[in-house]
């Protein structure tokens, strides 16, 4: 994997430009608010085999969206970006985009992977990690939860999802 290192602070301005003018930036900051932000990771030998497969999900559910991903591959965690491509495909994208979010959330799960590989799971992911680890888990996570924080103070429903 060819990647490139900023040595000083005028290069990693250098870079950081570089990627804010990826070419799909400007669908991204046009329509940020109506797109799926992944951070997903899964085991680096099934990265492409995830890409691949969000791609071929996103022309099936969603030819109306552009998907693509950008990040740090060699560690699994990919930053894909699936939006709609102009005003006239918000419409059309928001109808699908709950479709798009499941079968997201299937592959990431199918292949081992998680939905937050960095960013935390807070209340946008979960009810949506429940399926990543099983009930004996999460019933784990709580029984250590009450024990260090008996009167639930410490972030409260922001980790564990609710019992079901």
């Amino acid at each position: 994997v060819d990647a490139a290192v900023a040595g000083t602070p005028e290069q990693e301005a250098n870079l950081w430009a570089i990627r804010d003018h990826i070419p799909p930036t400007s669908a991204y900051i046009e329509h940020q608010h109506h797109g799926l932000k992944l951070d997903t990771a899964v085991p680096v030998d099934k990265v492409k085999e995830f890409v691949q497969s969000v791609l071929d999900a996103a022309a099936e559910i969603a030819p109306m969206a552009l998907a693509y991903g950008f990040g740090h591959v060699g560690d699994g965690n990919l930053h894909m970006m699936i939006l709609p491509i102009n005003d006239e495909t918000v419409e059309p994208w928001l109808e699908v985009r709950d479709a798009m979010t499941a079968e997201i959330d299937r592959l990431v799960f199918e292949l081992d992977g998680t939905l937050s590989a960095e960013h935390g799971v807070g209340l946008l992911l979960r009810d949506r990690i429940g399926p990543q680890k099983p009930d004996i888990e999460w019933e784990m996570m709580r029984t250590v939860k009450r024990a260090l924080d008996p009167q639930n103070l410490f972030n409260p429903g922001k980790l564990i999802p609710p019992v079901a």
